[in-house]
C-alpha cells in the first residue's frame, strides 16, 4: 500500500517530534515539581520534629497563681507577704505595671516591698516570660503611714553614746534619725517606737525622723523636737528602771557581725557600791535573705554535751557560717538529756515536756518555721506506731531509759551512733526506714521494717535508719510480731497549747515564757531567785530575733530575775520572750571573736543544745568596713586603752580580729602608740579616727 506523500510525512514526523519533545519536557517539569514537593515535605517534617523536640526540651512554664496577701492596704515601702503557688526563680510581682522589689521567696510565698503608686491597684505575678497570674486588689494608704510624727522622746538632754527612745507614729521601715545634721545609729524600730544611740555632736540641736522611699519619691520629714548635748565632765548616763530600781545605762559595744545581725554589750550601774548588770544582746533581722536561725544539739547527740562555741565551729562550712549563738535548753546534769523539745532542720531530737512546771503553767518552746518566723508557745507531744489493727504509744524519743515499760521508745540519729545503754536490760529493737522520703515529725510516715533484733540493746542508727525499742510486756510483744519488709505507720504530733497553727522546722526548748505581747510575766517558775540568764525573743512583727545573755555569780556582775531580763529585752525592742537555761550555762558566742560574756563557771560550759544565727552569704575575706569593740570610750585623764578592731566584709560579716596596719589619729585628745591610746591630761570630748587601707572609723572618746 503506497504511503503518504513525503512532504506530509515530514510534517507528520515534525509534529510527532515536537509532541514527543513537549511530552518529555512536561514529564521532566512534573518530576522537578514532585522533587521540590518531596523536599518541602521533608523540610516541613524536620521542622515538626524539631518543634516537638524543642517542646520536650523546653516545657511550658506555668503561670503563678495568687491566693492571698497578708495586707490588702499599706504604704509605699512597707513589706507585704503574698501566698500562692507555682512561684519560680524568675518570679516578678507587679502592682498594676510597677514592678515590686522581692525580699524573699519560695514556691508558695513571696515577701515584697510596696512600690510607688496610689489608689487601688491590681497585684499580679509572672514567671519569666510566662503568662501573668490572676490578680489581687490592693489599696495604697496615705497619712499617717507616710508622714512620721514625733510625740515625745524620753530624754531632752544626754551624752554621746547614750541610748534614747523616740515615740510617735508613721515611722517607716526605712528611716533615719537626725540630731541636727548628724545621723544616729538606730538600734531598733517599729511604726511607733525608735531606739537610737546619740551620735557625735554638741550644743543644742533638733531631732527629726526622715522616712525614706524608693526614688523618685522624695523623703518625708517629721516635726522637730529639741535636744541638748550634756557636757561630758561627769558620768552622765541614761536612766533605766529594772526591777523597780534605777540604773545608769551605758552602751559598751555595738558591732555589726553579719548579714542583718548586730551585737550589743551593755552595763547597767545601780546605786553606788552595787554590782552592775552586764547584758549581751545579738539582734537578727530575719528578713535579710542571707541569714537564718537554727538550733543545734551537742555533738549531734542528746547524750553528748558540747560547748556552744564548739558547736558553731563544728557545724560551720563555706556559705554556712554560724556567726552568733547561745546555749539553749535545760538538761539533766546526770544524763545530759534535754528537758524540752528540740528540733534541728525538721528532725526531732527530743520531745516536748508534757508536765506542768508550776500550777497550770507549762514549759515554753521557741518554734521557728522554715522561713525563720518565730512563735513562742507551750507544746504537747504524742507518738504512736500502728501495725494492722494494733497501735502502740511512743513515750520517749532518744531517751536513755523507758518511762513506761509497756510503751515504745524511738531512736533516730540524734541518739548517737547506736542505741547502746550498758545499764539497760535487754529488749527487742526493730530497725525501720521510711518507705518514701524522710520521717514527718508532725504527721504520719509509712515505715518499712529493715530488721528485728530480739534480746538486744546496741543497734546502729543513722539518718536513714531509726530504731523502735520495747523493754517488756505489751511493747515487746508488739515488736516481736513484726517481720522484715512489714510496713508500719509511724505518727508524731506536736501541738501548741494556745491552739495556734504551727509548722516547726527548728525548735529551741526552754522553761518559763517571760513576756507575751509586750507584757512581762510574773516570776512564777524561779520565784524571786536571781541567776545568770539566757533568753530568746522576737519583735512585734517577727522581723527581728533577740538572743540575750546576762552575767552573774561573780564579783563584777549582778544576777537578775527572769522578769528583769524580760524588761531589758523589752527595752531594746522585744515583745515576746522565753527563758532558756541560765546559771553556769549562760554563754554568748560570736564568730571570730569567741565568748563575749563571762560564764560564771569561769569557763564556757558544755551544754545539750544551742541556738544560732547562721549566715549563708558567700565566704569573702575582702575587708570593706572597720569596726571597734568600743562603741564609746570613757577614760580618766592619762589612762591608756588598747583598742580592738574588726575587719568586716561587704555582707557585714567579721573577717578578722585586729587587722594589721590600722593607724589611729588622736585629734589632739591624747597620744598613740600602735593600737594603744593614752588620754591627755585635760577633760575633753571628741573623737579619734582609725584608718585601715583608706577605710575610716570614728570612735567617740570622753576624757574625764
Amino acid at each position: 500500500m503506497p504511503g503518504p506523500p513525503l512532504k506530509k510525512a515530514g510534517r507528520y514526523i515534525d509534529q510527532n517530534y515536537r509532541m514527543n519533545i513537549e511530552t518529555i519536557s512536561s514529564v521532566k517539569h512534573n518530576n522537578e515539581l514532585r522533587m521540590k514537593t518531596f523536599i518541602a515535605v521533608l523540610a516541613f517534617g524536620a521542622v515538626l520534629i524539631s518543634c516537638k523536640k524543642n517542646a520536650k526540651d523546653d516545657p511550658v512554664v506555668p503561670a503563678p497563681e495568687l491566693n492571698a496577701m497578708d495586707k490588702t492596704s499599706a504604704a509605699v515601702g512597707d513589706a507585704v507577704n503574698i501566698s500562692g503557688k507555682n512561684f519560680n526563680g524568675d518570679l516578678t510581682v507587679y502592682f498594676d505595671n510597677t514592678q515590686a522589689t522581692i525580699v524573699s521567696k519560695n514556691a508558695t510565698q513571696a515577701r515584697v516591698i510596696v512600690p510607688q503608686g496610689s489608689g487601688t491597684v491590681n497585684v499580679s505575678a509572672q514567671n519569666g516570660n510566662a503568662s501573668r497570674s490572676n490578680t489581687l486588689r490592693f489599696t495604697y494608704t496615705t497619712d499617717p503611714a507616710l508622714t512620721p510624727e514625733i510625740i515625745y522622746s524620753n530624754l531632752q538632754s544626754a551624752e554621746v553614746g547614750d541610748t534614747l527612745t523616740i515615740a510617735g507614729q508613721g515611722f517607716h521601715t526605712d528611716l533615719s534619725v537626725l540630731f541636727g545634721t548628724a545621723e544616729a545609729t538606730v538600734v531598733t524600730r517599729s511604726s511607733t517606737r525608735i531606739i537610737v544611740i546619740v551620735p557625735v555632736g554638741n550644743g543644742n540641736v533638733k531631732i527629726k525622723v526622715k522616712n525614706k522611699f524608693t526614688a523618685p519619691a522624695p523623703p518625708v520629714f517629721s516635726n522637730e523636737v529639741g535636744f541638748s548635748y550634756k557636757r561630758p565632765v561627769n558620768d552622765n548616763y541614761r536612766l533605766l528602771t529594772i526591777g523597780g530600781l534605777s540604773y545608769n545605762a551605758d552602751t559598751l559595744s555595738y558591732i555589726k557581725i553579719g548579714p542583718g545581725t548586730h551585737y550589743l554589750a551593755l552595763k547597767f550601774q545601780g546605786a553606788a557600791g552595787t554590782k552592775p548588770i552586764r547584758a549581751f544582746l545579738t539582734m537578727v533581722d530575719v528578713t535579710n535573705p542571707f541569714i537564718s536561725i537554727r538550733s543545734a544539739v551537742g555533738r549531734d547527740s542528746v547524750s553528748n554535751n558540747e560547748r556552744p562555741s564548739a558547736m558553731a565551729v563544728r557545724k560551720s562550712s563555706p556559705g554556712n557560717r554560724y556567726i552568733a549563738g547561745t546555749n539553749s535548753d535545760f538538761f539533766n546534769t546526770t544524763t545530759g538529756y534535754p528537758r524540752n523539745a528540740n528540733m534541728v532542720d525538721g528532725v526531732l531530737a527530743s520531745v516536748a515536756d508534757n508536765k506542768a512546771i508550776s500550777g497550770g503553767n507549762y514549759a515554753g518552746v521557741a518554734i521557728f518555721d522554715a522561713q525563720n518566723q518565730l512563735q513562742i508557745d507551750n507544746l504537747t507531744y504524742s507518738g504512736s506506731v500502728t501495725f494492722g489493727n494494733k497501735t502502740m504509744s511512743i513515750d520517749t524519743l532518744n531517751y536513755y531509759n523507758h518511762e513506761n515499760a509497756d510503751h515504745l521508745a524511738f531512736y533516730n540519729s540524734y541518739t548517737g551512733k547506736t542505741t547502746s545503754n550498758p545499764t539497760a536490760p535487754l529488749r527487742t529493737e526493730v530497725a525501720i526506714t521510711p518507705v518514701n522520703g524522710s520521717i514527718h515529725y508532725t504527721g504520719e510516715t509509712d515505715m518499712r521494717v529493715v530488721a528485728v533484733h530480739p534480746n538486744s540493746r546496741d543497734n546502729a542508727v543513722s539518718s536513714s535508719i531509726s530504731i523502735l525499742a520495747g523493754a517488756s510486756g505489751a511493747a515487746a510483744d508488739f515488736l516481736n510480731q513484726l517481720k522484715q519488709d512489714d510496713v508500719i505507720k509511724l505518727k508524731f504530733s506536736l501541738t501548741a497549747r494556745s491552739g495556734k497553727s504551727i509548722n516547726p522546722y527548728n525548735l529551741v526548748g526552754g522553761r518559763q515564757i517571760i513576756m507575751r505581747n509586750n507584757t512581762v510575766a510574773a516570776d512564777f517558775w524561779n520565784g524571786t531567785d536571781k541567776h545568770p540568764r539566757t533568753g530568746i525573743g522576737f519583735s512585734h512583727n517577727g522581723s527581728r530575733i533577740y538572743l540575750c545573755v546576762i552575767d552573774g555569780r561573780s564579783t563584777i556582775a549582778a544576777d537578775v530575775k527572769t522578769s528583769e531580763m524580760a524588761q531589758i529585752m523589752q527595752h531594746y525592742g522585744a515583745t515576746d520572750a522565753l527563758n532558756l537555761d541560765g546559771g553556769g550555762s549562760s554563754t554568748m558566742y560570736l564568730d571570730k571573736i569567741g565568748t563575749v560574756n563571762n560564764p560564771s563557771d569561769g569557763t564556757e560550759r558544755s551544754v545539750v543544745a544551742g541556738v544560732f544565727a547562721v549566715s549563708n552569704a558567700p565566704d569573702d575575706n575582702q575587708i570593706t568596713e572597720l569596726a571597734s569593740k568600743e562603741y564609746l570610750l570613757r577614760l580618766a585623764k592619762g589612762a591608756t586603752h588598747n583598742f580592738v578592731f574588726y575587719g568586716l566584709n561587704k555582707y557585714g560579716q567579721i573577717v578578722t580580729k585586729n587587722p594589721s596596719n590600722v593607724s589611729i589619729i588622736s585629734n589632739g585628745l591624747g597620744t598613740v602608740s600602735g593600737a594603744a591610746f593614752t588620754a591627755g591630761q585635760t577633760p575633753a570630748s571628741g573623737y579619734i579616727i582609725a584608718v585601715y587601707q583608706g577605710i575610716k572609723l570614728k570612735i567617740r572618746v570622753l576624757i574625764q
